[in-house]
């Protein structure tokens, strides 16, 4: 059993959750911390838990012929991981890593498959994430295949934001070469593309987003619509508790509670 009040989780999925649906979960979770490059998956071996995040940011990766691994996208406190209902003995199709630490819950998977048999809200849930992050990944690769470098990276670095909940995020050009499949000079000429439109400033291990909006205008149409479709599926659990989004409602950033008035700003 955890530690903190279960009617006050930080995590968007449980924050959802009525709280019948929390008090079930939060018998079977443990508070864990999650350093840079903890390992939550590994590709080809089975799933032994269930990760819901409070903080930090979870890259989800494939192999790669121009680096070791490529990241097809992440995963926040707005979601879980792995995000699909599964099986107790299926194996991970990917390899999932903490790529910012942070912190969260852990729930062994025969546990939570259990939850999820027993409350239809619980199953419901995850099936909605579950579909917002293959949208997610579809834009991803849909981004990877025609925008430019610094396009890719702008896209990358306002879903950070989005996570981490502030303008600083830690990571180095190495780090996101290896994330966006891309040799560091090209990384380089990227970063410098964004800082000449004072957009971004980058100095060691630290990118500061400078302008978030005007960022978000440059990324264009790689950035936005997953994010509107994770309001979009979640519509129906914010009744009640605000104000209803619609899909006309640009977020700023995810919630990290219900209420429409903790939506960050620019």
């Amino acid at each position: 059993m955890v530690d903190i009040p279960y009617t006050h989780p930080q995590n968007q999925l449980l924050t959802l959750l009525p709280a019948r649906s929390r008090r079930r979960l939060f018998a079977e979770l443990e508070s864990v911390s999650l350093p840079k490059d903890y390992r939550i998956a590994s590709r080809g071996q089975i799933l032994d838990d269930v990760y819901f995040l409070n903080s930090g940011i979870i890259s989800v990766q494939v192999p790669s012929a121009k680096s070791s691994t490529f990241a097809v996208g992440m995963i926040g406190y707005e979601g879980l991981a792995p995000w699909a209902l599964t099986y107790p003995t299926a194996c991970s199709a990917f390899d999932m890593v903490m790529h910012l630490p942070g912190d969260g819950f852990r729930m062994k998977l025969s546990n939570f498959l259990s939850a999820v048999e027993e409350d239809s809200v619980v199953a419901d849930v995850v099936r909605r994430f579950s579909l917002a992050f293959q949208i997610q990944m579809a834009y991803a690769a849909q981004s990877n295949a025609v925008d430019m470098i610094d396009v890719r990276l702008a896209r990358w670095l306002l879903m950070c934001r989005d996570r981490v909940w502030h303008n600083e995020i830690k990571v180095t050009h190495e780090n996101l070469g290896q994330i966006l499949a891309l040799r560091r000079p090209s990384i380089t000429t990227a970063f410098h593309s964004l800082e000449e439109k004072h957009l971004v400033h980058a100095s060691r291990g630290i990118v500061t987003i400078r302008d978030r909006r005007a960022l978000k205008d440059f990324a264009q149409q790689s950035y936005g619509a997953p994010e509107r479709e994770y309001f979009s599926l979640f519509n129906d659990y914010l009744v009640g508790e605000g104000e209803r989004f619609s899909s006309e409602h640009q977020p700023s950033t995810f919630r990290r509670s219900a209420r429409k008035g903790d939506v960050g700003g620019a």
